[in-house]
């Protein structure tokens, strides 16, 4: 066994690459979530439908240091060991979201209509205005949060979600791998101009998380912080000066409801000019 990590992304994913594998995966998660209790080698045999304890040790070498780590004569998961387990339980990779297409009151920003559609169509779920078309605001679905809600739960959750994402973003931590984010703004053009596009993006993994704001004040002096769903100021640094971002406000009762135009954007969404 290894013991470490190479830093080789191939050999990484390739590890995966045999049902077996995934198999010690979820036994090591499973002793781990019902026991607390990280497992030998003969408790992983054991368990594990497989012909002899040679072909174990060659599996555990492939695992070992990136997603299983042994101490003490015993097997646990490493952090990426976990979250492969959880990303297999959540279908993260293999299942597809499933939403009903819905109609939900709302106020069109650009028409003023008050009825709205959301509807999924790979990989986005959209809120659009009836009347227009305009898009009202976009998010991504993660497989299992389509699951055990009704449509208009799906769309608070996922409100919900992408509003923390975009505070931790904000707040200058990529919400998805944790790495430092930069944010910059820019002015859209018409029919837009009274909107900002906020961009932050990760130096580490280059996600970027989009949003629009309807003002952006930079100045040199601590700008305060505090939380809330609606009028969150934040603290984030653009090119050496502290910046003040507060996004368009929405509705408590009805989030995909906004005051002005709020088209949104998220992780991995380029927003529109």
């Amino acid at each position: 066994m290894n013991g470490h990590r190479d830093g080789n992304p191939e050999a990484a994913f390739g590890a995966l690459g045999s049902e077996l594998r995934l198999d010690i995966l979820r036994i090591l998660e499973s002793a781990a979530r019902e026991s607390a209790s990280r497992l030998t080698f003969s408790d992983l045999y054991d368990r594990l439908d497989i012909e002899s304890t040679s072909q174990l040790s060659y599996h555990l070498g492939r695992l070992d240091g990136v997603f299983v780590q042994k101490s003490s004569d015993k097997y646990g998961l490493t952090q990426a060991g976990e979250r492969v387990v959880r990303a297999v339980y959540a279908g993260t990779y293999t299942a597809h979201p499933s939403f009903e297409t819905v109609s939900i009151d709302g106020t069109c920003p650009r028409c003023e209509h008050t009825e709205l559609l959301a509807t999924f169509e790979e990989p986005f779920l959209s809120v659009v205005c009836d009347e227009c078309g305009e898009t009202v605001a976009t998010y991504d679905l993660p497989p299992a949060q389509a699951v055990g809600r009704t449509p208009k739960e799906v769309l608070r959750s996922c409100d919900r979600r992408v509003y923390h994402e975009l505070g931790m973003a904000i707040d200058g931590t990529c919400p998805t791998c944790g790495g430092i984010m930069d944010a910059s703004s820019r002015q859209r053009t018409s029919p837009r101009t009274d909107e900002y596009v906020i961009t932050a993006s990760c130096r580490r993994c280059f996600n970027q998380v989009m949003h629009p704001s309807n003002s952006v004040c930079s100045t040199t002096r601590p700008s305060s912080q505090h939380t809330g769903l609606t009028g969150v100021t934040r603290r984030t640094s653009v090119r050496g000066t502290s910046t003040r971002i507060r996004p368009i406000g929405r509705s408590r009762s009805c989030p995909w409801t906004h005051s002005k135009r709020a088209s949104r954007q998220t992780c991995s969404t380029r927003s529109s000019s």
